[in-house]
């Protein structure tokens, strides 16, 4: 049985990406002395036209935290909280006022065991916004709230009302983990405000079938398809299942499709052993295919 589930303005000039501690930086330029930008809490942009930076003024700096870079030609700046702030950034080559509204991005995450040492990272965008990743911090604790392990997961891409998925892997031999007691949180969001982004799932054609299946592995082809007219980027999730609906293995592809273009993918699950007495492994029943694509277009 097989289960298949279909799933900031037009003033900003340049783009290119950065990193800056643990999350990118948008780095742009704007032509107009005035824009208004929506951002979400976990998002940093870096704005410069390329002259020094003389002063800045921030009206709410706990809402939006301002720094100068150490060159003095840019200016960094990072959603808090919600609220609004007023930034006017005076350079050697003119003014520029910033209207940043800042919201707070909505995530269900949810933390799922899928074999000895693995663990499945799930994350539903209930925003109305497109990301291309963002990056969680799990926190893995025991039974008594012993943390053992805390890291950063990146999760991509993040579209409206779907699921993205990511894998954790821990030395279960070191230490027990309770998912009840383990956290999963947003830190960091990525994407440009050089661009727009539209969901491209309906343009991802995807042809599936299971070449074999045996009591050891499931091997499965896909041949992916863009029948749109824009190039699809993102990642295709395949989450493989047991009879009672547990997932016991991820693969996850990254996908970059020019028009027509077409692709092929061979996610093969190795059913691992479950009982080392009798050598008895673990059950498949179905798989799921996640089409999480987005078209992004330079404004």
């Amino acid at each position: 049985m097989k289960k298949i589930v279909r799933n900031m303005s037009a003033l900003l000039l340049l783009f290119f990406v950065a990193s800056v501690l643990f999350g990118p930086v948008q780095v742009f330029a704007a032509k107009a002395k005035t824009t208004n930008l929506v951002m979400y809490i976990g998002e940093a942009y870096d704005y410069t036209n390329y002259s020094e930076v003389k002063s800045i003024k921030n009206t709410k700096k706990t809402v939006v935290s301002t720094s100068k870079s150490e060159d003095g030609k840019h200016v960094i700046f990072t959603a808090k909280k919600t609220g609004k702030s007023k930034i006017t950034v005076k350079t050697a080559s003119g003014t520029m006022t910033m209207n940043i509204t800042v919201k707070k991005a909505s995530f269900t995450t949810k933390l799922t065991f899928y074999g000895k040492g693995n663990i499945l990272v799930s994350v539903k965008n209930n925003t109305k916004s497109i990301f291309e990743s963002g990056k969680f911090r799990y926190v893995l604790k025991g039974s008594d709230g012993t943390e053992y392990a805390s890291d950063l997961v990146m999760v991509n891409p993040l579209l409206p009302g779907k699921e993205s998925f990511a894998g954790i892997y821990y030395n279960a031999s070191a230490f027990e983990v309770d998912l009840e007691k383990s956290t999963l949180e947003m830190e960091t969001l990525d994407r440009s405000p050089s661009y727009t982004y539209k969901d491209g799932s309906k343009n991802l054609t995807v042809t599936d079938e299971v070449k074999s299946a045996s009591s050891e592995e499931v091997n499965v082809s896909l041949t992916l398809k863009n029948s749109g007219k824009a190039t699809l980027t993102g990642e295709v999730h395949v989450v493989f299942y047991d009879p009672s609906g547990a997932p016991i293995d991820l693969f996850s592809y990254s996908v970059w499709l020019k028009e027509k273009a077409i692709d092929t993918k061979n996610p093969v699950s190795y059913l691992r052993v479950t009982d080392y007495s009798t050598g008895a492994r673990v059950l498949f029943d179905s798989y799921k295919i996640y089409k999480n694509v987005y078209i992004g277009t330079y404004k």
